[in-house]
């Protein structure tokens, strides 16, 4: 009796549903991402932003502006190189269904999401930080949003104390997109999902700029 007809367990008086494999991969995805990027692209940020690099770079012939602009330039081709290989790992998994119909807005829930990490990551590489420190830190994050935001754990198990933490997370709002997907059916609900994490990316990235302002003012001071 307690659990249904596909053999899958029900919370809260719902009965579960049996989602496709996409589901999961580009649920998990969002972990996956985050991890990457924060042991991938944070310790070659904070690498140049090292005071020795930076003062052996400025008698470079080359403008400070031209230097920011290469850096943001690599960090871009690096995190869309990474969005890209997992795209092609599901591609490859799915048999290109990926790209076919409501598939293929998990591509852009995605790459927004892959946004607002990138302004995670920018965070954290203001900081003169050493590597296991972010290793524990890129644990901390990740886990933490993966736990909260639903990727992990079935967000209808959540007592509504904790889905209102959940919902400051941006992971939960990846996962209500991806749902919405699947089990909703509603685009209503996906446009606003994606919404919200775009303005998670917009925070995560003006966040990002003001720290290395404060943290270049500090260094130079």
């Amino acid at each position: 009796a307690a659990l249904d007809s596909n053999g899958l367990v029900g919370y809260k008086g719902k009965s579960s549903v049996a989602l496709p494999k996409q589901y999961y991969y580009f649920t998990y995805m969002t972990y996956i991402l985050i991890m990457l990027l924060m042991n991938v692209m944070a310790p070659i940020i904070m690498v140049f932003n090292k005071k020795e690099i930076k003062d052996r770079n400025s008698v470079a012939p080359m403008t400070l502006k031209s230097r920011s602009t290469q850096l943001i330039g690599a960090s871009a081709v690096l995190s869309i190189a990474v969005w890209v290989a997992l795209i092609i790992v599901a591609a490859i998994m799915f048999k290109g269904q990926v790209f076919v119909g409501t598939n293929a807005l998990n591509l852009l829930s995605t790459f927004v999401f892959l946004l607002l990490t990138v302004g995670i990551v920018c965070i954290v590489s203001s900081f003169n930080l050493k590597a296991p420190t972010i290793s524990m830190i890129s644990n901390i994050i990740a886990l933490g949003m993966a736990f909260l935001g639903g990727v992990f754990v079935p967000m209808e198990i959540f007592s509504d104390g904790i889905l209102k933490i959940a919902r400051f997370m941006p992971t939960y709002w990846q996962v209500k997109a991806t749902e919405s997907l699947y089990v909703d059916g509603g685009l209503d609900t996906f446009w606003k999902c994606v919404g919200i994490e775009a303005l998670f990316a917009i925070a995560f990235i003006t966040i990002a700029l003001i720290v290395a302002k404060v943290m270049k003012e500090r260094r130079e001071g």
